[in-house]
């Protein structure tokens, strides 16, 4: 087995030598020629600032685990967070106490899985017997290649929303999260979402699984069919609860921790664009229509409103009516 330790401090090499681990500098940092460092090789160390420890997770996929042998495991942990056997105690008088109690070679009973968390990760203090877990990082998309090697049998889902109500509803968020810090500046978050575009579309090519798509639009909908169709690429069955997620009692502590006490809702996005309506400055108003078809799956009443959008260079702007010209709704209901 090899363990790796990870640090930005020159001075912990000789204790992580003699916890038995191997030292491991992280960043574009000068480190002593004695630590394996993730700024060689293949390496995006100059991104560590704003990627932590991602930084070595891959220099290690690039690097090194094209060394390992057949059934080798490889394992890391960060600067005073170590693999211990003594879950009982957290706290030792030194080095030498600790060492007893560290990990050094996988436990047999421990040889049927693939991948271990230490910690458990608070999972099992989540729900002792739960059999799936969830996580919605916002960031996950950037791991994709690392998360199809380590969970071989996770399913990866990408919710698909309209981009404008992406960039806004990241921009009026406060994030204190610094791999989030794009979001404070409109064009950052676009440029960032763009990127975003770009990276999926690179995963959707190269990844030897599917990526399940998930248009928001349609979820909020149709519900049961959108989560039902989910379901199935998941493996699940369905349950009522699916539609009353908002009546869970937990404790949410998310940006959306308001949102998921309402029911399901469409007000985030936009229902339809016309686009393609050109018009130059003093020109003439051209009159404009178009049709949407529109399924709401609710017998409430429902509220439509229309806006103009109006872009100049690479400023848009939305204007309510009558605020900015006129306009007339015909709405008719189609019987099933």
């Amino acid at each position: 087995m090899r363990m790796y330790c990870i640090t930005v401090d020159n001075n912990h090499y000789e204790k992580i030598k003699r916890l038995g681990y191997i030292p491991v500098g992280l960043g574009n940092k000068i480190f002593s020629k004695k630590f394996e460092s993730d700024n060689r090789g293949d390496n995006i160390s100059l991104k560590n600032p704003f990627y932590g420890e991602y930084s070595f997770h891959y220099w290690l996929w690039k690097n090194e685990l094209k060394n390992l042998k057949d059934k080798e495991w490889v394992g890391f942990c960060q600067y005073r967070k170590f693999w211990s056997l003594n879950i009982d105690k957290k706290n030792y008088k030194n080095i030498d106490e600790l060492n007893k109690y560290l990990i050094k070679q996988i436990p047999e009973a421990f040889n049927e899985y693939e991948t271990i968390l230490g910690n458990p990760l608070f999972i099992n203090q989540l729900k002792p017997n739960a059999e799936y877990f969830v996580d919605k990082m916002p960031t996950n998309f950037l791991w994709l290649g690392c998360i199809d090697k380590l969970f071989s049998h996770s399913k990866i889902i990408c919710v698909k929303r309209d981009p404008m109500a992406v960039v806004w509803s990241n921009y009026k968020h406060y994030f204190s999260n610094s791999e989030l810090n794009f979001s404070n500046s409109f064009d950052d978050i676009i440029s960032y979402y763009e990127a975003y575009e770009d990276l999926m579309r690179f995963w959707g090519r190269n990844l030897n699984r599917k990526i399940y798509n998930m248009n928001y639009e349609n979820l909020t909908i149709n519900p049961k069919t959108e989560i039902n169709k989910l379901l199935t690429f998941c493996g699940l069955e369905w349950e009522a609860s699916c539609l009353y997620f908002h009546k869970q009692k937990g404790l949410v502590q998310t940006a959306s921790r308001a949102q998921v006490k309402k029911p399901i809702y469409r007000g985030s996005s936009n229902l339809a664009d016309t686009n393609g309506l050109v018009m130059q400055e003093n020109q003439p108003y051209i009159p404009h229509s178009f049709v949407y078809y529109d399924s709401p799956s609710t017998t409430n009443a429902t509220t439509y409103t229309s806006y103009i959008r109006v872009s100049v260079n690479t400023v848009t702007t939305y204007y309510s009516f009558p605020t900015y010209g006129k306009m007339g709704m015909t709405a008719m209901e189609i019987a099933q």
